[in-house]
């Protein structure tokens, strides 16, 4: 049977106060698929209003035209070039600045204006008619919104071109003002980046004569401080190949310095020779053979860098005549001879020296000339290079005027052949998907408004209840016929339930059970008897009590004898002991109540009940007690202290977890021995779990108690 994999003996389940059990499952697809079953044709009309609505709508929606113009755009760097570090990422994303630039340009309102000046639009009737709904004008203002309202503009990927699309009510309109955008931001283009060269050529023209004066008359300026002051700046090369520049006189002083400083050695040398006295004569005259060869050499170096006048020149000369004498004179004394050497040397050193102290006071009184020199200098310098910029600016712009628009229309805009909207086929998909929306909003919502159980499991998952039984609904006949037949699928469904307290584990006490639901009319009263029946038809010994001191529905159910006595009667004291009549049909005894209880939480309280429960123990294998429901009551509370363990009855697809949460958390503040749940009156919208076998037959509840 199908209940047979939803029963677990020995299984220890969690959820105790809560009973919450294992985490609930968010969404359960098969109970919404359900949910659209039973409202299916709630659903069904509401697609169809919802179609016949956008069907309805297009016919009254006015037919729009959409013409598309294209354009191309070339990026054209500003003048600026990519550094040696700069990569491809930056090129990347400075060209996609510049393009949604341009694209942000192409909807910007001066386009618009331009377009409504070029088309004259607040004198066109046809496009005050398309928008104006008369013949009235329409104001400059309000022809600018229209028409950025009208232009989308539509990139094309990974590519320069651009649609620039325009949708009207007139078919011919969408074509002029899609032609005319492309044209006029083209021209504003062009006039962006060429209009305005010829007035800064002119500018500049301006700029350069102004900067050629000032030029000139810094120039002369400098010249004439150089000629009052005889500065005279020549350009050198040093023997690094370096070029500068520097004066006459500081070449001079520069020179006379080298000059003075060799006349010293030589004097030094001189006065050496003279202070020795064992100077060799033919060593004389061959050192001064050689002095006379190295003085020939340095003087026509001289002579070829500095030229004949220079005053190293004629000093090199005069010491080269002296060699020479002093060669003639080689074969005199050679005391005579030092000492002649010694006075020449010295006479020289003095007259360079002499020379050397002029140069450096003219060159000292020049420096302090020279400070005025630089400022003009500096200044010319400045001047030339403002006049170079705005020369090499001005050839630029020329080059500039003469240069092509980086865009282009490649595709002029035509005429639509017909309206782009409304579309049937969008509009119906579009009310379609938004229907569906709506239906999954509402299924979903009104299942979990709905908070019966669907899905056994649940039983489990929710409640923390082992699942013992599926009970299907079997309304369609009388529960007598029912109950009676051993092959109806009520009787096999409690058999299995049977089954399932019988296999529970040996320290679980089931000797006596008590059932309770949360409300009244879940099918307590019937799965007592069924229990009840199938305990004695294994065999057992049972007997069932019905302590639903408030409505009596198992006594109702087998019909108890008027003249018997009651439960109630007995807990109240006006009777020795109930009357325990068996029931041949069951199998079973049966100890009923035939009289509501005005104050059954006192009789269940009675140790009255207990003695009995006790006694019967001794004498039957089963008690079944067909307790009270939990809510609202204090009855079911006391009997649960008093049985064994408690099955918990609970309808599907009826009442709400709630109050079956709230119950059972009752039940287990008491500290009630809750064994197990069973799930009555399943039906077809429970099949679709995967426990539905063949639940046609069924049975008559109890009267709704």
């Amino acid at each position: 049977m199908a209940t047979d994999s939803n029963i677990y003996p020995g299984e220890r389940l969690d959820g105790d106060a809560g009973g919450e059990g294992n985490k609930p499952i968010l969404i359960d697809f098969v109970r919404l698929w359900q949910r659209v079953i039973q409202y299916r044709y709630w659903i069904a009309a509401f697609l169809v209003s919802v179609i016949v609505t956008a069907v309805i709508i297009t016919m009254l929606q006015t037919p729009y035209y959409r013409s598309t113009a294209q354009i191309e755009i070339n990026r054209v760097d500003a003048g600026a070039s990519q550094s040696a570090g700069e990569g491809d990422f930056v090129v990347e994303e400075r060209d996609a600045q510049y393009y949604n630039t341009q694209y942000e340009l192409l909807q910007t309102p001066s386009v618009a204006e331009r377009v409504s000046d070029a088309l004259n639009l607040a004198r066109d009737p046809v496009f005050n008619d398309a928008f104006a709904g008369s013949d009235s004008e329409v104001g400059e203002q309000r022809i600018i919104t229209i028409l950025l309202d009208s232009v989308t503009i539509t990139p094309i990927r990974n590519s320069n071109l651009v649609d620039i699309g325009v949708s009207s009510p007139d078919a011919a309109l969408s074509a002029e003002i899609a032609n005319a955008w492309a044209e006029q931001f083209l021209e504003m283009n062009y006039e962006k980046r060429f209009g305005d060269t010829i007035l800064a050529r002119e500018r500049l023209e301006g700029q350069l004569a102004e900067m050629r004066v000032q030029l000139e008359q810094s120039e002369a300026q400098l010249n004439e401080f150089a000629s009052d002051n005889e500065i005279i700046v020549i350009d050198t090369t040093s023997e690094a190949g370096e070029s500068g520049r520097s004066t006459i006189l500081a070449n001079q002083l520069e020179a006379m310095s080298s000059a003075l400083a060799d006349a010293t050695i030589r004097r030094i040398s001189a006065q050496s020779a003279l202070q020795s006295r064992n100077a060799d004569r033919g060593g004389q005259r061959v050192s001064i053979q050689q002095r006379i060869a190295e003085t020939e050499a340095e003087l026509a170096n001289l002579r070829t860098t500095l030229g004949p006048a220079h005053p190293s020149v004629l000093a090199q000369e005069a010491e080269l005549r002296s060699l020479r004498a002093s060669l003639d004179n080689a074969g005199s004394d050679a005391r005579e001879e030092r000492q002649a050497a010694y006075q020449q040397a010295l006479a020289e050193e003095q007259e360079l020296r002499a020379r050397y102290e002029a140069a450096k006071s003219q060159y000292l009184g020049q420096q302090g000339r020279g400070v005025g020199y630089g400022i003009l200098e500096r200044e010319v310098d400045t001047n030339r290079q403002i006049y170079d910029a705005l020369l090499q600016r001005y050839n630029e712009l020329g080059l500039v005027g003469t240069g092509r628009n980086n865009m282009a229309l490649v595709e002029q805009a035509r005429r639509a052949p017909g309206p782009y909207t409304p579309s049937l086929p969008r509009n119906l998909a579009i009310a379609f998907g938004l229907g569906l929306v709506g239906v999954v909003g509402f299924v979903y919502v009104s299942d979990m408004l709905d908070q019966t159980v669907r899905d056994p499991d649940e039983v489990a998952r929710q409640f923390g209840l082992r699942l013992l039984g599926l009970i299907p609904d079997a309304s369609d006949m009388p529960i007598e016929d029912a109950l009676l037949d051993k092959h109806s699928a009520l009787s096999e469904a409690y058999a299995s339930a049977r089954v399932a307290m019988q296999l529970l584990p040996d320290e679980t006490p089931t000797k006596s059970l008590m059932l309770t639901s949360s409300r009244p009319a879940e099918g307590k009263s019937v799965s007592s008897v069924a229990l009840a029946k199938s305990f004695a038809e294994v065999g057992e010994r049972t007997v069932l009590v019905d302590l639903d001191l408030r409505r009596r529905g198992v006594s109702q159910i087998l019909s108890m004898n008027p003249s018997d006595i009651g439960i109630a009667r007995y807990l109240s004291g006006t009777a020795e002991a109930p009357t325990l009549r068996h029931q041949e049909e069951h199998g079973f005894d049966f100890i009923g109540s035939n009289s509501n209880a005005k104050n059954p939480v006192t009789l269940l309280s009675s140790p009255k009940l207990a003695v009995l429960l006790r006694d019967l123990a001794k004498n039957y294998d089963r008690i079944v007690v067909d307790g009270p429901p939990v809510l609202g009551l204090a009855d079911a509370i006391e009997l649960s202290r008093m049985v064994d363990g408690v099955v918990y009855v609970v309808e599907a697809n009826s009442g709400t977890n709630r109050a079956i949460r709230l119950a059972l958390s009752r039940l287990r503040g008491a500290s009630a021995n809750i064994i197990g749940g069973i799930l009555t009156k399943l039906d077809e919208r429970n099949a679709a779990y995967g426990y539905g076998y063949g639940y046609g037959y069924g049975y008559a509840y109890e009267p709704k108690t």
